[in-house]
């Protein structure tokens, strides 16, 4: 439900707020997430509502946007080694087909469909573990959406850990195992997908 607390919840779990009380665990171990820096190191991505005003660098290249969480694997000796980080953009861009006219384009001149992607393969670059998206369909039209749904089934099956922020319904009990409702920064709702229907969820919410 917007506004009960859903960004901030993923804010905080990457570092981006701090938590008044309370910890954070990952496979039963608890793990210290200061800021997005500490997130990073914990194998944490996190693709953000605004991909504009707090996610993709806009003024920067398709290339730097990509590569720009993953600069540690790509550094030798301190210098920034460009063909590796040509190639780590070339595989992001190819697997998840980003639209674009050369690699060196600006973000800002991307659909909002490959921007959402630029974002996602940026933490792919990366091999993160655990991927926050909040709300990473929206304002993208349909064919994007399901691009988007195939890559985050990939990575449940890969193993990977997401946590989806969505208003929509639908894209919730469809993508997700199991579903947690928010109101005022608390959970009031647990319940697995397959034992609950859109219209439970929407009851709940209104």
């Amino acid at each position: 439900m917007a506004g009960a607390g859903r960004t901030e919840l993923a804010d905080t779990l990457f570092g981006q707020m701090r938590m008044d009380h309370g910890a954070i665990y990952r496979d039963e171990k608890r793990i210290e997430v200061g800021d997005p820096h500490d997130a990073v190191k914990q194998n944490l991505g996190y693709v953000r509502e605004n991909r504009i005003d707090s996610g993709l660098l806009m003024n920067m290249s398709v290339t730097e946007n990509l590569s720009i969480s993953s600069l540690d694997k790509i550094n030798r000796y301190k210098f920034l080694h460009r063909g590796e980080e040509r190639e780590l953009a070339l595989d992001k861009i190819v697997g998840l087909d980003i639209k674009l006219n050369h690699l060196n384009q600006q973000v800002k001149y991307l659909s909002g469909g490959n921007q959402q992607k630029v974002m996602l393969g940026r933490w792919l670059a990366a091999d993160s573990e655990v991927y926050l998206l909040d709300e990473p369909t929206q304002g993208i039209d349909v064919g994007a959406k399901a691009e988007l749904y195939v890559q985050i089934h990939n990575l449940a099956r890969q193993g990977k850990g997401i946590l989806l922020i969505s208003s929509d319904i639908q894209e919730l009990v469809g993508l997700c195992n199991r579903i947690l409702v928010m109101r005022d920064g608390k959970i009031i709702k647990d319940c697995k997908s397959s034992e609950t229907s859109e219209e439970k969820i929407a009851a709940l919410i209104s």
